[in-house]
């Protein structure tokens, strides 16, 4: 369930998200898209557009009886090397393996990929300004294909460079579908 933000309080969610930030949401889309549409340069540059240098991105793993739950942390440059390799399985291609992507994390989302899931943002469920250049927005964005549906719960830090808003980082975890 998509619970952990709670209801928004005054003022957060009521007013629409600012309209680069908005922009910004429509690159994250595209980027994080494997409908097998976007070439790897343009993927590069759109991530590129969209990151700020210092870029992370984190996921938390559920723990089971023969796994304990983990966090996975990426910087720009793991994630930009995974983005390129998603995009290229997507297309039909064959990726060309990363020295800086851990072959378990290339080996278990790459072959996602080749099932062309589409990201789409149904809801954001919670963003307010967290000073003058910060912004956070949390939303419900989900992978759909013909497997199915992956529900996520993405957190979103957004930072105001020389260049615009930028995302910061990205913290995100599989929840289940309302």
């Amino acid at each position: 369930m998509l619970t952990s933000c709670g209801a928004p309080t005054s003022g957060q969610a009521a007013e629409p998200v600012p309209p680069e930030i908005a922009e910004q949401l429509g690159r994250y889309a595209k980027v994080f898209s494997f409908e097998g549409t976007l070439d790897p340069e343009e993927s590069d540059r759109l991530l590129g557009r969209l990151c700020a240098n210092s870029y992370r991105m984190s996921y938390a793993t559920p723990g089971d009886d023969k796994t304990p739950a983990a966090v996975l942390d990426m910087n720009y440059n793991v994630v930009l090397s995974l983005v390129h390799m998603m995009h290229e399985a997507a297309r039909g291609d064959e990726p060309q393996p990363a020295d800086m992507v851990p072959t378990a994390l290339s080996d278990s989302w790459v072959p996602f990929a080749k099932l062309k899931p589409r990201l789409r943002i149904p809801k954001i469920l919670k963003h307010y300004a967290a000073g003058e250049t910060a912004y956070i927005t949390v939303l419900h964005d989900l992978h759909e294909g013909d497997f199915g549906v992956h529900n996520y719960e993405s957190h979103l830090t957004w930072v105001k460079t020389q260049d615009g808003w930028r995302l910061q980082n990205k913290i995100w975890v599989d929840v289940a579908a309302e």
